[in-house]
């Protein structure tokens, strides 16, 4: 990549920072307008660059053909790893967590309800971080 293209890189990445921080802490806006707002900034953002400024169609620039099985497994192994010690400090700490104020705040602060909730969740445990890791491959490997 070339020193212009990290130099935009950068502006954009600070831009998009500045312009979630304003959704997230200004604008008192539900949880699902805060993630569509997430989604276009850390999606729309690097796709309109690839195509714009960089000049590349999307699927060359991500180089799916590419993937790194051993690392792929690496990191779904690593999740699972997560994912057990996240509920192991749930079965220890159990006694010390107060579900009701966590559903409160949910549905209070967040505007979560029963109905949304797996959504949020599913949303949360596969979109936010496939989001990540398509900004970090895209603008940066």
């Amino acid at each position: 990549m070339k020193q212009r293209h990290i130099t935009q890189v950068i502006v954009l990445t600070i831009l998009s920072c500045l312009a979630l921080f304003y959704v997230e802490q200004i604008l008192e806006l539900s949880y699902i307008m805060k993630t569509l707002a997430k989604i276009l900034l850390f999606l729309i953002v690097p796709i309109v660059f690839i195509k714009v400024v960089l000049k590349e169609r999307l699927f060359e620039s991500l180089r799916l053909n590419q993937v790194d099985v051993k690392g792929l497994q690496y990191g779904v192994g690593l999740g699972l790893l997560s994912v057990i010690v996240i509920l192991a400090a749930y079965v220890l700490l159990q006694d010390q967590i107060n579900g009701e104020t966590i559903i409160l705040d949910l549905q209070n602060r967040l505007n979560i309800t029963l109905e949304t909730y797996i959504f949020v969740a599913l949303y949360i445990t596969f979109g936010n971080s496939l989001l990540r890791n398509f900004i970090l491959e895209v603008l940066f490997f």
